[in-house]
This record gives structure tokens, C-alpha cells and sequence, in this order.
């Protein structure tokens, strides 16, 4: 009788593993077929703040001294250029790939060999490699002897292993450092070091990486719980809101595509951009909530509208100019995207005391703006 119970109690753990990592295979592989859209694609890249004072903001403090150089225009321009080129560069997004399949490349078993059986102690195994310097690491010749005379090529996670010996990477160590596992990571996160994990995960793994993804969607699930932090806080006891951390770093379109299209959780997004009245950066996010939620109850309401929200999304990234809150908007565009916001905040489901949160920087906003007009026109 007890052998029974334990024999189904381990058929039910298994079969809730095998569910839980079915679900996550299809969260990836839906997440992959949006981030390559070329709409979605060029309106997370948007709604990331190009500012490139604070992109270069070195993170740690070196003393060095000021070098100040006299230019020309032309150098000036070309100066600046460079600025922009290399702005671009560091804001490209890392890929939101589907998870891999554990897969073999070249088709598992070359051949058997009972001959040589027990010619290697029972955990030993010969790995061969082809360490050509013009061949991919996703292609490459690898095969295993294993101690039972089998001949087979290698999986991927010894494929990784391999490529790492004979091909390192900066910043990739052979095992997987413990920052990445377990309570190690759960300290780091509530530490706030999201910047440092997520850029380790991309020097560790690769994007496909069964690991790399649960690191990115633990971090971005803790960055959700403290989505609604205080912006402008001088409290020092309080954690700084992580969204302002990352919104400048290219890892902020994948982590606002986790968090409006997986956990259904756009309120923490929209309340950094609206109260750091990056009017821009807002009407873009309004844009990209409707396209990743088209049954949402604000898009259904504003697709019902037939008003286009301002400003445009077909704008190149690489041509926008520093900073997205010195966008040219006129008056009433910015109060155009004031109303969709708070169309926004009376149609999507919300706790209450976050609905009066935003709808107080709107109200807050909209006076700035008046007393702004009233200024200009007088």
C-alpha cells in the first residue's frame, strides 16, 4: 500500500515538472515570436532612455583628470556622431530567443563498440574535437567515446563545455559561478544588483540557454515586485525603484516585454514614464501595451477611438537624437498622451491605491503643462 502512494506521488512530481517546463518552453518560444517583430522590436528599443550622458556614466568612480580638448566644428560633429554610433551599440538588446531542446548535432550514435569496454574507468569519457579556428561553435566536430565503448556526438551542454576550453570567451568561466543558483541569487536580487546579473548572464550563457532564461525571469519577476518604489524618494532605508535603474541599459525592452506580455504587469512601467514626464517614452509604451495586449480592456477602448497616439513609432532608432523627453511635442500631443494615460489608468485592472498614484502625476502633469503654456504665452 505505501509503495503504491510513493509510486504515485513521484508520478505526480514528475508529471507537474514535466508541465512546469512545457509551460516555460512556450512562454519562451511566445516571447520569441514578439520580440522579433519589427514593430515590437523598434518600440522597446523606444521606450529605453537614450540619453547618452547617462548610458556612459562610468559605475564606478575612478580619479583621473579632466581632459579638455579644443575642436573644430567638423570635429565636433564627427565627435558627436561617434557618441551616437556607440550609444546605439551598448543600447542594442540582447535576443530574446526560444529555449533550446537538449538535441545532439550530428545525430547521437556513431557507433558501438563492446570491444573496447573497460578500457576506461567507469567515469572517465574521451571527448575528441575539432578545433579548427573557422569552424561555428554550434556546428562544430565533437565526438565522445563513453567507458562502455559507444561512440556518440556531443550534447549541447558539452558542447558549451568544450567551446569554453578551447575558445574562451571574456567574462564566460567553465563551471557556472554559484551567484547564479539558489539563495546566492535570491541575495544579489534583493540587494538590488539586477544590472550585474543580467549582464553576467549574458557574458555566462548563451541566449537560448535553459539557464539564462531562468536567471532573466527571476530577475525580472523580482524587479516587478518593486515596480511601483517610489521614483523621487530621499529615503535611504527605501530600495531605489529598479526601473529607473535599467531604464537607460539595454536590457530594459526585454525586461518591459517579460512584464507586459508574460505577467501581464504594465502599471510599474507606466508610472516611470509618466513620473519622470518622459512624455515620448510614454506614448510609445502606450503603443507597445495595445500591440502585446490587443484584448486589453485600454486597447479595445482606444482601437474603438480611431485616434492615433501620438508621437509616431516609425521613427529609426538610430537616428533619435539623445534624449526622448526633447522630442518635439507640441502642447496638445503631450495632452493627448496625458488623456490615453488616463484612459489607461480607468480601463486596466489595477489595485486602487496604484490607480490614485497614477492618477495623481497625470493631474500633477497636466498643471505643470498649464502653468508652462500660460508662461509661454505671456
Amino acid at each position: 500500500m505505501s509503495s503504491s502512494i510513493f509510486f504515485s506521488l513521484g508520478n505526480s512530481i514528475a508529471n507537474c515538472y514535466l508541465m512546469r517546463q512545457h509551460y516555460s518552453s512556450q512562454v519562451c518560444t511566445r516571447l520569441h515570436d514578439l520580440f522579433a517583430d519589427p514593430r515590437i522590436h523598434n518600440l522597446l528599443r523606444l521606450i529605453t532612455y537614450n540619453n547618452p550622458t547617462v548610458v556612459h556614466k562610468p559605475r564606478f568612480k575612478k580619479l583621473l583628470r579632466n581632459n579638455i580638448q579644443m575642436l573644430s566644428d567638423k570635429e565636433l560633429k564627427t565627435i558627436q556622431q561617434l557618441s551616437l554610433t556607440f550609444t546605439n551599440q551598448r543600447l542594442q538588446m540582447p535576443p530574446v530567443l526560444a529555449e533550446r531542446v537538449e538535441t545532439t548535432v550530428g545525430g547521437g550514435i556513431v557507433s558501438r563498440d563492446p570491444k573496447l569496454q573497460g578500457l576506461l574507468p567507469g567515469n572517465y569519457k574521451l571527448v575528441f574535437t575539432d578545433i579548427s579556428p573557422d569552424r561555428n561553435a554550434r556546428d562544430r566536430l565533437i565526438i565522445v567515446r563513453e567507458p562502455d565503448g559507444v561512440l556518440r556526438h556531443a550534447t549541447t551542454s558539452e558542447r558549451n563545455r568544450m567551446n569554453t576550453i578551447y575558445f574562451p570567451l571574456p567574462g564566460r568561466q567553465l563551471r557556472i559561478p554559484m551567484m547564479f543558483q539558489g539563495r546566492y541569487l535570491q541575495d544579489m536580487l534583493d540587494r538590488g544588483q539586477y544590472l550585474y546579473v543580467l549582464d553576467r548572464a549574458c557574458n555566462q550563457f548563451e541566449p537560448d540557454d535553459p539557464q539564462y532564461l531562468r536567471v532573466c525571469h527571476s530577475v525580472y519577476e523580482h524587479i516587478n515586485q518593486r515596480a511601483w518604489t517610489p521614483i523621487h524618494s530621499e529615503d535611504q532605508e527605501l530600495p531605489a525603484n529598479p526601473l529607473r535603474a535599467l531604464r537607460h541599459t539595454r536590457h530594459y525592452g526585454p525586461l518591459a516585454l517579460y512584464l507586459i506580455a508574460n505577467l501581464n504587469s504594465c502599471g510599474g512601467l507606466v508610472y516611470e514614464a509618466l513620473s519622470c514626464q518622459h512624455y515620448a517614452r510614454l506614448g510609445w509604451l502606450l503603443r507597445l501595451i495595445v500591440l502585446l495586449k490587443p484584448s486589453s480592456p485600454f486597447a479595445v477602448s482606444l482601437k474603438e477611438s480611431q485616434l492615433n497616439l501620438p508621437p509616431p513609432d516609425e521613427i529609426d532608432v538610430s537616428t533619435l537624437m539623445s534624449k526622448q523627453s526633447d522630442l518635439s511635442l507640441t502642447s496638445e500631443d503631450t495632452q493627448n498622451i496625458l488623456s490615453y494615460t488616463q484612459l489607461f489608468i480607468d480601463r486596466e485592472p489595477m489595485g486602487d491605491s496604484h490607480k490614485r498614484l497614477l492618477t495623481q502625476h497625470v493631474e500633477a502633469c497636466r498643471e505643470g503643462l498649464a502653468v508652462h503654456n500660460e508662461q509661454a504665452t505671456g
